[in-house]
Parts: structure tokens; sequence; C-alpha cells
């Protein structure tokens, strides 16, 4: 049913909904990555911001998730709910590509850092 407004009716729609009071949130890529990467694998993965941006920039380009801002195309920061599966299944898919390598630095689970003490 969502899918025969446009954006423009849609953003109306949401700022319409807030004004009376309901909560719309947009789902933030972080919060999406670390979802999908607690189902594959478990705990609380720790993934650097070279790794979760070069997953970042090929899901936003899968699914064609730019704006334009100042007449230039950027990545949006949060991930409209029209194309949230998709994205969703993007980040997954390329979570298991590069799982073999889970457990190198920058790339594994928190409980697994050192802890750093200043002694």
């Amino acid at each position: 049913m969502i899918e025969k407004y446009t954006d423009e009716e849609l953003k109306t729609i949401i700022k319409e909904l807030r004004a009376v009071g309901y909560e719309v949130k947009q789902t933030s890529k972080q919060l999406l990555m670390k979802e999908e990467a607690v189902k594959i694998f478990g705990g609380d993965p720790f993934i650097t911001h070279e790794i979760g941006g070069s997953i970042f920039r090929i899901a936003d380009f899968i699914t064609n998730n730019y704006e334009l801002k100042n007449k230039n195309k950027t990545a949006r920061k949060h991930i409209p709910g029209n194309i949230e599966e998709r994205y969703r299944s993007v980040v997954a898919g390329v979570l298991e590509v590069i799982k073999p390598y889970y457990g190198i630095l920058g790339f594994l689970d928190k409980d697994a850092l050192p802890l750093h003490r200043n002694d």
C-alpha cells in the first residue's frame, strides 16, 4: 500500500505523524549492520570504520540509497523504509562473504579485544 505514494507524499505523511505524536524512526546504517552482524557472527562484533564504510558503499550503490544535496548526489545517512529489506539483504550477503576472515584485527568479537589498562 505504501508503494503508491511518492517520496514527497511519504515525507509529508511522516511529518504529519510526528506532529500528532507518533514516533517515526529511520533505520540507521550502524544499527542495521550490528543487527545483521550479530545474526551472522553472534556476540557483539567489532567492525572497523574502513570495513563498515566499504560495506555501506556497496549497499548504497546496489540499493541506490542516494539523495541530492546542493546539486550533489550523496549517500543517505539513514535507510528509507522502502529499501530497508534489500539494504539489509545486501549487508548480510557481504558479511557472509567476508565471514571466513572474522577474528582478524578490525573484524572480531568485542569480547576478544584486549583490555587496555594504564598502570
